[in-house]
């Protein structure tokens, strides 16, 4: 079948590359010898050494705020998804006034600074944010999407729904 070809034609392609990155691992010093990155679905291994895993920090949040500013009527179930309690929510909406720009702008803050059940529930990552997007709370596919592709997010699988819960 044509789509059997594809899939075929793909691994085949993926083999030549494995092989290509073997010899080229095989002739650089020991030292210098990267650990070779495996595709993975995120569901299976949230915490996993893929590209798009590495920590954020303050440096990165004017970079989020860009990302989720299409996000703007369900900014308390980023919130949530990210891992922060709903007390933390109300105090941020309060101390806010409840402009949505304020409001992204502390939830982001609080993210990267793990308060809360961040730890556990998503710990700050484009990696992590783009599944918190994806997954139920916020349900924005497309956003998810290209948060992963403009942050060469690997093993975002894209068929799947995802959650760091």
């Amino acid at each position: 079948s044509p789509m059997g070809l594809q899939v075929k034609r793909l691994n085949d392609t993926v083999n030549q590359l494995k092989a290509q990155l073997d010899k080229l691992e095989s002739h650089q010093p020991m030292q210098y010898q990267h650990k070779k990155t495996t595709l993975v679905r995120m569901s299976s291994e949230p915490h996993g050494d893929v590209y798009g895993d590495s920590q954020l920090g303050k440096q990165h949040i004017k970079d989020i705020l860009e990302d989720v500013s299409d996000i703007t009527d369900n900014w308390e179930n980023l919130g949530m998804a990210l891992g922060l309690h709903d007390t933390t929510l109300m105090k941020i909406k309060k101390e806010s006034g409840g402009n949505v720009d304020e409001c992204k702008r502390r939830i982001i803050t609080a993210w990267i600074d793990q308060q809360d059940m961040v730890q556990k529930t998503c710990p700050p990552s484009w990696k992590g944010l783009a599944a918190v997007i994806r997954g139920k709370l916020v349900n924005n596919y497309r956003l998810a999407t290209e948060i992963a592709e403009k942050h060469d997010v690997i093993g975002f699988d894209r068929s799947q729904s995802i959650s760091y819960t």
